[in-house]
């Protein structure tokens, strides 16, 4: 089953990536990983800058660095002025499973 998923994953990063040109290898592997591991499309690892004209990492969601999956959607109104410190604290903030958390704790494990 893992062996299928690791193509489309791949398929799926270049697809969303090809959009624009002059991505970067890692760029490339951090898209996959988070396919692999679910994007919803505001949950992406990048998005396009149409100011700079480049991929930069996804700021709509914030990572929990001591879960390797879990973030927060600032996109949510309760927790656009909020810190990490404040959505840990906060009982009634809704941290989610997210591809895009899970490829920066391992970007974050190999540096």
């Amino acid at each position: 089953m893992m062996g299928k998923r690791i193509p489309a994953a791949r398929h799926i990063a270049k697809t969303y990536l090809d959009k624009h040109k002059g991505y970067s290898q890692e760029a490339y592997d951090l898209e996959t990983l988070a396919a692999y591991n679910g994007i919803p499309e505001k949950q992406r690892y990048h998005n396009w800058d149409e100011k700079t004209k480049q991929w930069v990492v996804n700021d709509h969601v914030i990572c929990d660095p001591d879960k390797s999956n879990t973030g927060w959607n600032l996109d949510r109104e309760e927790n656009t002025e909020t810190t990490l410190e404040g959505l840990r604290e906060d009982k009634d903030s809704k941290p989610f499973y997210t591809g895009r958390c899970y490829a920066e704790h391992i970007k974050n494990t190999q540096n």
